[in-house]
C-alpha cells in the first residue's frame, strides 16, 4: 500500500549539487472508515518510505495533510549526545550521529493528540524535521484547517535541518470557500539559468526580474526613437558575417540587445520582488449561480465571504464561531433550495415522460458526432437488402415443434392486447427488415387483429 507520490527533480535541471524529491502526502483520520477495510499503521508504512527514497536522495521534502497535531513538542531528541566512554566504545562498531538541536517552533494551536505524537517520532526515526514556525518570517506560522470544532495545524512540511535553507518561501495562505484547508505555498532556491536571447535569467530572482508591456500611450514616442536608431540598426544588419551557428547566435544576440536598449525606456517595468509577497491576494468570490440560486441564498453567501474575510485578517475565536455558524446557515439554505429544485425537475420530466415523451428523451440525450469510414453507398446498400425481395434475406427460419411450458403463452391473442401493443408503438422510428412503419400499424390497426388470428 502505498501513501508517499513524488516527483524527482534531477540536478542537472534544478542546478544544486544533488536531486530534489517532493513527495506529497494524505493520511486519513484516525476515526476514518479506510482502518474498518485496512489493518495498517500508515506512519510506520510512510517511515518506511521516507527512509527508502532518503538513502537514494539526501534532498527529500514531504508535504501535505498529516491530520495530525503536534502541538509545541520537539521533533528531535533532547540531549542526545552521548558520553565519552560510551562513544568510544559505540565509535568502533558504527558512526553515530547526534540529533541537532533545533530552535522551538512557533505554533498557534496547542492541541495533540495519538496522530501528533506518532508525526513526532516519526521525524524523530526518519531524520526529518517541520519546517512549520521555524521558517524565516511568520508567514509560516499559522492555522491550516478551519473545522466545525475549530482550527489547528494539520498540514506540515517535513525535510532535513539542513535543507531548510533551500526552500526560499513557505507561506499558509489564507482560507477560502473551496476548501477547510489552507494552501501552502512552497518556493525552492536553484541555481539554474539559461540564456534567452543573449539575456542571463536566473530562477532564483525570477520574481524580481524585468518584463515589457505594451503601452499604447508611447506607440508614437517609440517610433520616432526608432527613427532615430534606424542607421544604428542597419549598420548592425549590414555587418552580420555568420559562417558558423555560433557567429549566428552572436550577431541575433548583439541585434537583440540593441533593439532592447531602444525599447526599454518606454515599455520596460519591474515586478515585485519577492520580499514584497503577502499572504494571498484579496480573494475575488465569484460564484456561478445554479438555477435553484434566489436572493436570499446570494445573500447568505456574501455574509459567508465576509466573515471568511473577517477570519482571515483576525483568527479568533469568536471570529471563527461566526463563520461557523454563516457557513451552516448558507449551506443549510442551498441544499434546501437544491432539493426543491430537483424534485421539481424531477415532476416536469414526469410530465414529460408521460405527455411528451420525445421532449423527455430529449433531455437525456446527448447528441454525438460518430466519426465512421462507412460510406453513403455501403449504407444504402445493407439497408437495401434488408427490405428487398429476396428469399435469402425474407425467409422464415424452420421452428421446430417445441412443447408448450406456459398455457397462457400459447392462448389466442386477445383483440385489448393487440390494440394496447399498437397504441403503445412510437412514431418516427424507422422501420425493420419488413418495410412497415408503425405509422402504418397504427393507422391499419382494425385490420391486424385477423391477420394475427389467422393460424401460420
Amino acid at each position: 500500500m502505498k501513501h508517499l507520490y513524488g516527483l524527482k527533480y534531477l540536478k542537472n535541471t534544478t542546478g544544486t549539487e544533488n536531486d530534489y524529491i517532493i513527495c506529497n502526502v494524505y493520511l486519513p483520520p484516525y476515526r476514518s472508515s479506510f482502518f474498518k477495510v485496512h489493518d495498517v499503521d500508515l506512519f510506520y508504512e510512510l517511515e518506511a518510505q521516507i527512509i527508502k527514497y532518503s538513502d537514494e536522495c539526501p534532498n527529500i521534502f514531504v508535504f501535505g495533510d498529516f491530520n495530525a497535531r503536534t502541538a509545541h513538542l520537539n521533533d528531535f531528541v533532547e540531549n542526545d549526545l552521548l558520553h565519552d566512554s560510551i562513544l568510544d566504545r559505540v565509535g568502533e562498531l558504527f558512526a553515530y550521529v547526534a540529533d541537532e538541536t533545533l530552535s522551538d517552533r512557533s505554533n498557534p494551536d496547542p492541541g495533540t493528540y495519538d496522530y501528533g505524537t506518532k508525526l513526532i517520532n516519526l521525524c524523530k526515526c526518519s531524520g526529518l524535521r517541520i519546517l512549520n514556525g521555524r521558517h524565516e518570517g511568520s508567514l509560516a506560522n499559522d492555522y491550516t484547517y478551519s473545522g466545525p470544532k475549530g482550527m489547528s495545524v494539520i498540514d506540515y512540511l517535513l525535510t532535513r535541518s539542513s535543507n531548510f535553507d533551500i526552500v526560499s518561501k513557505f507561506i499558509t495562505c489564507n482560507f477560502t470557500t473551496y476548501s477547510d484547508h489552507a494552501a501552502l505555498h512552497i518556493q525552492f532556491k536553484t541555481n539554474f539559468s539559461i540564456k534567452c536571447n543573449g539575456v542571463q535569467s536566473n530562477f532564483v530572482d525570477a520574481e524580481a526580474s524585468k518584463f515589457f508591456r505594451w503601452n499604447e500611450e508611447y506607440k508614437d514616442m517609440c517610433r520616432n526613437a526608432l527613427l532615430i536608431n534606424s542607421d544604428n540598426i542597419k549598420s548592425t544588419l549590414q555587418n552580420i558575417e555568420a559562417e558558423s551557428q555560433d557567429e549566428m547566435d552572436s550577431c541575433v544576440n548583439d541585434f537583440t540587445h540593441q533593439f532592447i536598449d531602444i525599447m526599454a525606456p518606454f515599455f520596460q517595468q519591474s515586478q515585485k520582488s519577492g520580499t514584497e509577497m503577502k499572504r494571498n491576494h484579496k480573494q475575488n468570490y465569484k460564484h456561478i449561480d445554479k438555477p435553484w440560486f434566489d436572493i436570499q441564498c446570494k445573500e447568505l453567501y456574501v455574509n459567508y465571504c465576509k466573515t471568511l474575510s473577517i477570519l482571515n485578517g483576525n483568527k479568533s475565536k469568536k471570529n471563527h464561531i461566526e463563520l461557523n455558524r454563516a457557513k451552516k446557515t448558507y449551506k443549510d439554505y442551498e441544499r434546501k433550495r437544491r432539493r426543491i429544485y430537483m424534485r421539481q425537475e424531477g415532476e416536469t420530466l414526469c410530465k414529460f415522460r408521460k405527455n411528451n415523451s420525445k421532449k423527455c428523451y430529449s433531455v437525456f440525450k446527448k447528441r454525438r458526432k460518430v466519426n465512421s469510414d462507412l460510406t453513403v453507398t455501403d449504407f444504402f446498400k445493407y439497408f437495401k437488402t434488408l427490405v428487398s425481395d429476396s428469399k435469402e434475406h425474407n425467409s422464415r427460419p424452420e421452428m421446430s415443434d417445441n412443447v408448450c411450458i406456459f398455457e397462457e403463452l400459447d392462448m389466442d391473442i386477445t383483440i385489448d392486447e393487440l390494440i394496447k401493443a399498437i397504441h403503445d408503438l412510437k412514431r418516427e422510428k424507422s422501420h425493420g427488415p419488413d418495410g412497415l412503419l408503425n405509422e402504418f400499424l397504427r393507422t391499419l390497426c382494425c385490420l391486424i387483429y385477423v391477420l394475427f388470428s389467422m393460424p401460420f
